[in-house]
């Protein structure tokens, strides 16, 4: 049955039809509906196509996230070499190319974090609900925790996608091959510590992150 949502924080969708992107001596500026200050961006490319603008809650703060239109990319058909990544337990992926040449992303210090978080999680809930039947806790402690861990992990997802799409570009790779499996967190059947590491890994994200900078590579 449909229900109301629970939270009281909800996602605003603003259409470039309200929201504008002006270019000055600065950079890029953005024009919100009932707002007479900017906001300026220094990052973004020559001349971005505004398609929306979402603002929405993330561990206690607000994101403001740009969707933006970008030229079609030229497919670069001459690299030569094909490479495949094998997505891990210990390690965050490896890659081989045919040209002989592999690299090994270790995932030590993603595995890390993601258990000292989960520690540092249960031990706070446990403050919080103690002498409490709820077992659901909520505070800036947690929100906090919470934004830190999410914001780490995105960090190094960039940074080894990043590292994958530049070895594949080093090495003339026209073609990257990175298996998919719908069900191989659910279906994992390894010894325990293996399945563990490798049902916390961040393995979707990573697996977006890499498929978009190839698409942007060519």
């Amino acid at each position: 049955m449909p229900r109301y949502k629970k939270s009281d924080l909800t996602t605003v969708i603003i259409t470039n039809q309200d929201a504008v992107l002006y270019r000055d001596d600065i950079g890029m500026s953005l024009k919100l509906p009932l707002q007479k200050q900017r906001l300026y961006f220094s990052n973004l490319s020559s001349d971005p196509v505004l398609k929306e603008v979402k603002i929405k809650p993330y561990y206690g703060r607000f994101l403001l996230c740009l969707t933006l239109e970008e030229p079609d990319v030229a497919f670069d058909h001459s690299g030569s070499h094909v490479c495949a990544i094998d997505l891990g337990t210990d390690n965050f992926a490896a890659i081989v190319c045919d040209d002989h040449s592999s690299a090994i992303y270790k995932g030590g210090a993603v595995l890390s974090k993601i258990q000292w978080f989960h520690k540092q999680r249960a031990k706070y809930v446990s403050i919080i609900t103690k002498g409490h039947e709820k077992k659901h806790a909520v505070s800036k402690r947690l929100r906090d925790l919470s934004f830190h861990y999410a914001n780490f992990v995105k960090d190094q997802c960039h940074k080894i996608s990043r590292s994958i799409i530049d070895f594949c570009m080093e090495h003339q790779c026209g073609t990257l091959i990175l298996g998919v499996n719908l069900l191989w967190k659910q279906r994992s059947n390894m010894n325990k510590i293996n399945n563990q590491n490798f049902v916390s890994m961040p393995i979707t994200l990573l697996r977006t992150m890499i498929t978009y900078k190839a698409l942007n590579a060519g």
